[in-house]
């Protein structure tokens, strides 16, 4: 029975990274090849800050497990629309940099 839940909970947290990954595959495909990050990397890395802001934040959810998924969901996109610039951002400043 643990194990089902344990399945359960990481197939939930992997579609609640599934709008982040999307975001980055978009990026990867509309910003110039210059600026892409790697999509998968990216939406595991935002998926993770989103982890780490629910453990900072102290998140107690009345939901339960399923209301933290929610929670990774929304933050996680809200971590890759604050990424995405960024990266993009970083990357332009270093390649003005070597140039």
């Amino acid at each position: 029975m643990e194990v089902f839940l344990i399945v359960l909970f990481f197939s939930l947290v992997m579609v609640a990274a599934l709008p982040s990954w999307l975001m980055w595959l978009l990026a990867a495909r509309y910003l110039p090849s210059r600026y892409v990050m790697p999509p998968n990397r990216m939406a595991l890395f935002s998926t993770m800050l989103s982890l780490v802001t629910a453990l900072l934040l102290k998140v107690e959810l009345e939901g339960g497990a399923f209301a933290a998924i929610l929670f990774l969901l929304v933050f996680s996109v809200l971590w890759t629309v604050a990424l995405i610039p960024i990266c993009a951002l970083i990357k332009y400043i270093f390649l003005i940099k070597k140039t």
